[in-house]
């Protein structure tokens, strides 16, 4: 039987453990708890406003919830973000949910995909042999996450002292500065990669490129809505370059 508040109350006991923490910055573990809040209330919205089945919801609502299971330890043990040089948070994950039985009473197939989902969520490119389901709610999971990985990285943009700068992988402002290659990325309708960046800029053309990525109208509309897209143009160089990237983002965003 599929609950999604007991799913809920199984994460909150797993996330308590790492809360209550003290080691390296514990403010990061309640960075990561809130993400994982507003992530599962994106799915909510996203849901409600897309003609999606029943499971399929479920699904997804559950993969959102637990999406980020893998950041706990992977934080607790090593003290980053970075997956590159710890461990891939989401297989990770992935193996949690399963070792722990947090999805114990769900239904086998809903059980399968939501691993899958978590598993899955972090690939730059999805495979092709992805069967359906899954696939749609990994692209749920993907948009949920990077929705909010906008508020995160917006706001901690402006005080980037607040959580050791660990969601800017340690990056720093450098006013009037980008990387080549990462607005390259954006310009062809690429997603910038982080290992690419140089400075808060690239994070910011990092959110230009996910434009592109986007899989629903949901989606689309709230990085517009929320004030994103004004945000990131606002605080880029002002340069011809630059400015001639606006109509062509809001172009994938509204079409």
């Amino acid at each position: 039987m599929f609950n999604l508040k007991t799913l809920n109350e199984r994460f909150d006991v797993f996330a308590q453990a790492y809360l209550a923490s003290t080691v390296h910055n514990p403010e990061n573990f309640e960075l990561k708890y809130e993400h994982t809040l507003q992530v599962l209330d994106n799915c909510k919205k996203l849901v409600e406003h897309t003609r999606l089945e029943k499971h399929i919801c479920q699904c997804a609502l559950a993969a959102c919830l637990f999406h980020d299971t893998g950041r706990f330890p992977q934080y607790y043990k090593y003290g980053t973000f970075k997956d590159g040089e710890s461990v891939n948070h989401a297989r990770l994950g992935a193996a949690v949910i399963a070792r722990k039985k947090m999805l114990r009473g769900v239904p086998e197939s809903i059980r399968r995909t939501v691993i899958g989902a978590v598993a899955l969520h972090n690939r730059i490119n999805l495979p092709s042999n992805t069967p359906q389901d899954l696939l749609v709610v990994t692209k749920i999971v993907r948009d949920c996450d990077k929705i909010d990985i906008m508020r995160v990285l917006l706001e901690n943009i402006a005080k980037p002292d607040k959580h050791g700068n660990v969601p800017f992988m340690g990056l720093k402002e450098i006013p009037g500065r980008i990387t080549e290659k990462v607005l390259e990325s954006v310009e062809s309708g690429t997603q910038a990669l982080y290992t690419d960046m140089r400075c808060v800029n690239d994070f910011r053309l990092m959110l230009l490129s996910w434009a592109h990525d986007l899989n629903f109208k949901w989606s689309r509309n709230e990085m517009i809505t929320r004030g994103y897209l004004s945000e990131i143009f606002d605080n880029l160089p002002q340069n011809p370059r630059l400015l001639s990237l606006r109509p062509v983002i809001e172009r994938v965003l509204t079409d």
